[in-house]
């Protein structure tokens, strides 16, 4: 696989046909990963594959937590 300099790590939580709007503009110069909010009903299987398009889905996040600390973290952690 073939890895760009710059990768975009993305939180998300709601809104599945805007963030594949934004994968689908960005898969094509960046490494792109995504943490999807365990809570959520985001189905990966319904977002944009390509082989530099990482998904996770491992953490509940609740606003004003510090489990939004640990998901980014966690998502950090999948790049590096």
């Amino acid at each position: 696989m073939d890895q760009h300099n710059i990768a975009i790590l993305i939180l998300a939580h709601h809104n599945p046909e805007q963030l594949s709007i934004l994968i689908n503009h960005l898969k094509s110069d960046f490494d792109v990963y995504v943490q999807i909010d365990k809570k959520s009903n985001i189905e990966i299987k319904k977002l944009p594959e390509a082989p530099n398009v990482f998904y996770y889905k491992e953490i509940k996040v609740y606003w004003g937590h510090v489990s939004q600390i640990y998901n980014m973290k966690f998502i950090l952690e999948q790049y590096f």
